[in-house]
This record gives C-alpha cells, structure tokens and sequence, in this order.
C-alpha cells in the first residue's frame, strides 16, 4: 500500500513539473516571438512634451538601445565605450533610454554632450515599457535590431564594443 502511494506521488509530482515545464517553454517562445521584430514603444523626449514612438523607427539602418541609470558607472563606461568608437557605429541609430528622471536625464545629455552627435536619440522610459518589454534585470541593457527591425541580440550588463559591432555586422 505504501509502495503504491510512493508511486502515484512519484507520479503526480512528475506530470506537475512536465506541465509547468512545458507552460514556461511555450511562454518563453511565445515572448521571443513578440521580439523577433522591434515592437512598439513610446518615450518622453528631453523637452517632457513630445514623445518618441519606435514604431517610427525607418527601415534601412541598424538600431543599438541602451537601457541606462545615468548614475550607474557600468553604463557611464558602457556610453564612453560608444561614443569613442562612434564612427564604427556611423550606420546605426542609437537610442539611450532611462527609466531616470528627466532632469537626471538632461544632466547626462549635457555631460556627455549628446546633442552634437545626428544619430543618438535620448529618451525616458516615463512608462516602462522598455524595462517590461525586455524583463530588464541589470544596467546598461542593450538591445540591437538589424536593418529591418528584426531582433538580432540582447545582452544584459556592459559589452564589450566589438561584441556590439561584431552583433550589428551579423544577420540574424
């Protein structure tokens, strides 16, 4: 009697874990699915009226997001990092998110003297839709979509540059 009751436990706890396993799989796919292409999503501009949309995003040039805190030193380096190898990027469009505050933001934008480079887009994540859409768990973030807003790969922490050029260069 004892034996059997092991068994139908041994049983049902097997078929419980198989059935969340498969659950977890299916909502894996399922979210890499939804970020196979760029979904859409909106940020607040540095002027706190207007407001950004990736769904604008034009076809025809790569998209590098970092999802940044303008006070985290990884992500500090990791912009430097661009920056200084930005002619490497010169065929991408790079977009700099922050879930930070926009005067936080500004201070950033002004330090590092963003404005001067054409394609580097500044924005806040005022609803956290990056930080939800990419489960971000650490800074910097980033997300790299090739020249037809299909996903090529994320990376969670610093990188180092030439893994970003050598992701921009691949064809997912």
């Amino acid at each position: 009697m004892k034996k059997r009751l092991f068994i139908t436990a041994i049983c049902t706890i097997s078929i419980s874990i198989y059935i969340i396993a498969y659950r977890s799989s299916n909502q894996f796919r399922s979210s890499q699915l939804e970020l196979a292409s760029l979904p859409s999503l909106k940020f607040k501009l540095l002027d706190s009226v207007s407001q950004f949309d990736t769904k604008n995003i034009k076809n025809g040039k790569a998209s590098l997001f970092v999802y940044f805190d303008p006070d985290c030193e990884f992500c500090q380096q990791q912009i430097k990092s661009i920056l200084k190898n930005i002619m490497e990027l010169r065929n991408t469009s790079i977009y700099l998110i922050t879930p930070a505050s926009l005067s936080g933001l500004r201070h950033f934008y002004n330090q590092y003297n963003l404005g001067s480079y054409s394609d580097i887009t500044v924005a806040q994540d005022f609803l956290y839709n990056f930080y939800r859409t990419f489960k971000v768990s650490s800074f910097p973030n980033i997300v790299i979509y090739n020249q037809n807003k299909m996903l090529v790969t994320l990376y969670q922490g610093e990188v180092p540059i030439k893994m970003i050029t050598a992701s921009l260069k691949s064809k997912p």
